[in-house]
């Protein structure tokens, strides 16, 4: 059962959030948006101070939110997890309001489950006496599931590709689609035509889609590091996905391995024919 000073100390919160004549004494923090780009990470706020500090959290629909707190005859200090409930894509705002008689101190981070900080959003001096409001956006870059395909196989999720990351593939295979079917076009109307055969022609397009895969891996690489070099820069916790890659790689991966074979069988002879 809560303490006669805990709960004291939650209506004084109360009061000085509700009333009007004290919402000139409250403070509101607008916390840098906090990017999940995998799962298994949270956001970790710590508060620290020499007085008891109150702290009051709104329900979140889509969060969990976890809270341990210890004292001593000295300090006090609380820990305060946030994580989304599930892993998919989603944007929320978490809302916190701290309190306390003596001035604290409010440190914010991105950490992984093991409590381990991954990089620090925000450190916040408060002074006592005065309501802190803290809100924190939060943005999931998660994966969405088929329903049909869970039906069959439970469990089974289908990666979430980014806007940007389809964006590239909406950018890069039109061209070098086009470039395949004009290039397959002149080799038909050359004096290689007579010996053309739709196996000369597969191998053609599967050569051209092997340079798609490579081109667009190369910029989603380029722009995964440039999201990680923002994500330190700004402690926003911006990074890259590493499933972002793996995709692209893999696509990458599987035309090459084909490109290869074709070269290795010789399909290429006649393309490549001076």
């Amino acid at each position: 059962m809560a303490s006669s000073t805990t709960i004291v100390g939650l209506l004084l919160m109360a009061l000085l959030l509700f009333t009007p004549v004290a919402l000139a004494a409250n403070m509101v923090v607008e916390v840098p948006q906090v990017l999940f780009y995998q799962e298994d990470l949270c956001v970790m706020v710590l508060y620290h101070g020499s007085d008891s500090i109150y702290l009051v959290s709104s329900q979140h629909e889509g969060l969990t939110l976890r809270t341990s707190e210890y004292a001593d005859a000295v300090n006090f200090s609380g820990q305060l997890l946030i994580a989304p409930s599930e892993f998919k894509e989603a944007q929320y705002k978490a809302a916190l309001a701290f309190f306390s008689s003596k001035p604290f101190t409010v440190k914010v981070f991105l950490a992984d489950r093991s409590l381990k900080p991954l990089s620090k959003i925000g450190v916040y001096k408060c002074p006592g006496n005065v309501t802190i409001q803290f809100v924190i956006p939060i943005a999931v870059r998660g994966r969405v599931a088929s329903n049909t395909v869970e039906e069959f196989l439970p469990g089974f999720t289908i990666p979430y590709l980014p806007a940007w990351e389809l964006a590239i593939y909406a950018a890069v295979f039109p061209l070098f689609t086009v470039a395949a079917f004009l290039d397959l076009g002149d080799m038909k109307r050359s004096e290689k035509r007579k010996r053309w055969t739709k196996l000369d022609s597969f191998a053609l397009v599967v050569r051209y889609l092997f340079y798609a895969c490579f081109f667009s891996f190369l910029l989603i690489l380029l722009a995964s590091f440039c999201f990680l070099v923002y994500g330190v820069a700004t402690r926003t916790g911006a990074g890259f996905s590493l499933t972002d890659l793996i995709i692209s790689f893999s696509l990458f991966a599987g035309f090459a391995t084909i490109y290869l074979i074709a070269k290795w069988r010789g399909w290429y002879d006649l393309i490549d024919e001076e």
